[in-house]
C-alpha cells in the first residue's frame, strides 16, 4: 500500500459568501454539499497506538438526502507549519452501526457535525472546503494530497489564499477535533 500524505490549512473566516463568490468568479466548481458527522474514537487508551493518530467515523449525507460511511485513519502530523500527516480512507456501509460498536466496546467517542461545500479546479492540485462547524465557526480549509514537499504546498496555499483575498489571514492546522476539546474545556 501506498502511503498518501494530505497537507491543509484552515483559515478561520467571519463570512463565506464572499468567499464562496470569489471561488466561482475565479473559476472553481462546487462538487458536492453535504452535512458530515464525524465520530471520532478516543483511542488514547489503546496500547500501541501512536500518538496524535485519529481515527474517525464520518457520515456523508449529500443534498439529495443519499448517505455514504467512511473510516479514516490520521497518522501522526509531522512537524511544521502545515498540518501534513498519513490519511488511509475505507469506505464502509454503516457509519452510524460501527461508530456504535467502538461505544459499546467502551470508546469514548466525540462527534462533530459540519455543512461543507467541496470545490475543484481543473488541473489545479487543491480541493477546497467551505466550511460552518457547530460549536467552532466558519472555516475555509486548502488541501492537497502529495504535493511533493512543503514548498509546494506553501505555493499553492498562497495562490489560492491570493486568489481567495485572504492573504494575513491566521492559518489553523489544529484538527477540528482538538479545536472542539479545547471549547469542551473552557
Amino acid at each position: 500500500m501506498r502511503t498518501v500524505l494530505e497537507y491543509e490549512v484552515k483559515i478561520p473566516v467571519d463570512d463565506l459568501t464572499p468567499i464562496k463568490e470569489k471561488l466561482v468568479a475565479t473559476g472553481w466548481e462546487l462538487l458536492e454539499e453535504v452535512v458530515e458527522v464525524d465520530r471520532y474514537v478516543d483511542m488514547r487508551g489503546c496500547v500501541n497506538v501512536p500518538e496524535d493518530t485519529a481515527f474517525r467515523v464520518r457520515k456523508k449525507i449529500s443534498s439529495s438526502g443519499a448517505v455514504k460511511g467512511e473510516v479514516t485513519y490520521k497518522g501522526p502530523r509531522l512537524e511544521g507549519d502545515v498540518k501534513a500527516r498519513e490519511e488511509i480512507n475505507v469506505e464502509v456501509k454503516d457509519p452510524d452501526a460501527l461508530a456504535e460498536a467502538f461505544l459499546r466496546l467502551g470508546f469514548r467517542v466525540y462527534t462533530l457535525k459540519k455543512v461543507r461545500q467541496v470545490y475543484s479546479k481543473e488541473k489545479h492540485p487543491a480541493k477546497i472546503y467551505v466550511d460552518e462547524v457547530d460549536g467552532l465557526g466558519k472555516f475555509v480549509e486548502v488541501e492537497v494530497m502529495d504535493p511533493g514537499s512543503l514548498e509546494k504546498f506553501r505555493e499553492v496555499l498562497n495562490e489560492v489564499k491570493e486568489e481567495l483575498g485572504l492573504q494575513g489571514r491566521p492559518e489553523v492546522i489544529k484538527p477540528y477535533l482538538d479545536m472542539y476539546l479545547e471549547e469542551m474545556r473552557k
